[in-house]
């Protein structure tokens, strides 16, 4: 009998300019494209749904998605959680439970794959949480009869006697060729404006306050996978993309490997590239590929200048003078977006206002800049992060519902915190600084602020 597969996920879109949105959900694409390869059309249907959620309220955009993913009348619903849309997510797993009981839900992604029991004991209506890399854990399922998810590896599951079980993980995809291409098998074809590459999975680093690197590490895609991407965006017209990767230069031969695919398969320059580079595995020689890109924007963490802040998040303390000088030569590529972190756990206003000084000082003219924009961002402590272990007691203010927002700290109160922000938007180079139009409203309901008031422009 055919089995009918709904996707469902949430996207982000940024409306500042500059920041287009990403209209649709990259692990989803992935998972449709290995169920298609597995299994023939008549054996198993797959749909995608993607919505996207708004950051302050933590609810979907768009309308209920109950009608659309009901009247599919589909046999499994599989919702993909992201650090900014589990709650919401949940309320809908409920929904859909409470209309159709004999409904398959499983939640992966991120925030529900580093605690999987946890997030079944606190939501009946989950069957299976499916945790690490999704695509054959996922096939594994669809051929399971009779609902028996024994020895699936990578899945935490809820037997019919309401048991818990944990199957135990499965080994992380080591050989990304492996894995089907989205853009290559044709189930993923991006609106114009908003076409992402993802040339691996994982990151190098280990930072308290992410858990992108919880299990399997930094994996690349193959040189020739990458190819084959790049080509096939510029036969389909494609005139702007965004690396999504943790950065382009996470060693200086990946860097040269990466821009090589492009200059390969982009000879003409056609594709206009945003991505992120780690100013901490900077090189100079690094310069002498990526200029060889159309490059249309490139972004440096940093996170803060604060060496008490840095130490929270588990990084070592800003060089200023190698930084200084990896700003001066990536600009000759394109002038920078260097992106900082406010309310960091150890960070305090003073602190903040000497990053934004700093960083000010270092941006050259606004006729000819160096840092384009400085992007903050409000700190962010995802479940099965390190640092949101190490804050519970600390009188740190995390957000509940929605986005966990770092809402205040002993030393750096949401009060702080918005006046941080209005010291931003008033500093001689204000021209440089930017945030999300989600953090004012975030921030004022939690000091108790008044929205009408307009503490911050």
């Amino acid at each position: 009998m055919k089995k009918k597969l709904l996707l469902f996920g949430t996207a982000l879109g940024h409306d500042d300019e500059g920041y287009r949105p990403r209209r649709y959900n990259v692990a989803n694409a992935y998972l449709d494209a290995a169920v298609r390869r597995a299994f023939a059309a008549e054996d198993v249907e797959v749909r995608r749904v993607d919505q996207r959620v708004d950051l302050v309220d933590g609810r979907y955009e768009g309308g209920d998605p109950m009608a659309e993913i009901l009247d599919w009348e589909p046999d499994i619903v599989g919702l993909s959680c992201y650090v900014w849309d589990l709650a919401a997510n949940m309320v809908l797993a409920r929904r859909l439970k409470s209309l159709q009981t004999d409904l398959l839900l499983v939640a992966g992604g991120p925030e529900v794959g580093v605690l999987p029991q946890t997030v079944l004991e606190a939501n009946p209506a989950v069957d299976v949480v499916v945790y690490g890399d999704g695509e054959e854990t996922l096939i594994e399922i669809l051929r399971a009869p009779r609902r028996d998810f024994s020895s699936i590896r990578g899945l935490v599951w809820r037997r019919g006697d309401g048991e818990i079980v944990d199957e135990g993980h499965r080994e992380p995809v080591g050989d990304l060729s492996q894995v089907a291409s989205p853009l290559l098998s044709g189930v993923l074809v991006p609106p114009e404006e908003t076409l992402g590459f993802l040339f691996s999975r994982g990151c190098i680093h280990h930072c308290r306050h992410c858990a992108w690197n919880r299990r399997g590490g930094f994996r690349p895609l193959p040189s020739e996978t990458i190819r084959k991407e790049i080509r096939w965006a510029v036969d389909h017209g494609y005139r702007r993309a965004r690396l999504f990767d943790s950065a382009i230069n996470t060693s200086t031969d990946r860097c040269f490997e990466v821009c090589a695919a492009f200059a390969s398969e982009d000879a003409k320059g056609q594709l206009e590239l945003a991505y992120f580079a780690d100013h901490t595995r900077f090189e100079p020689r690094q310069v002498e590929s990526l200029v060889t890109l159309r490059t249309s924007e490139i972004v440096l963490g940093i996170e803060s200048a604060n060496s008490k802040a840095l130490k929270v998040l588990g990084r070592a303390p800003l060089d200023r003078a190698k930084f200084e000088e990896t700003v001066r030569q990536l600009s000759a590529v394109c002038p920078l977006t260097v992106s900082i972190m406010l309310a960091i756990p150890g960070d305090d206003y003073d602190g903040f206002l000497d990053t934004i000084d700093y960083l000010a000082s270092i941006a050259g003219p606004p006729s000819k800049p160096r840092i384009r924009i400085v992007f903050v961002n409000l700190t962010v402590v995802p479940r099965g992060s390190s640092l949101r272990m190490r804050v519970g007691a600390s009188g740190v203010r995390i957000r509940a519902e929605g986005m966990p927002y770092v809402l205040g700290t002993p030393e750096f109160p949401a009060g702080d915190l918005l006046r941080a922000l209005r010291a931003a938007r008033e500093h001689p180079r204000r021209d440089v600084f930017w945030w999300d139009k989600v953090i004012v409203p975030v921030l004022e309901r939690a000091a108790g602020v008044d929205s009408h008031m307009q503490t911050v422009p």
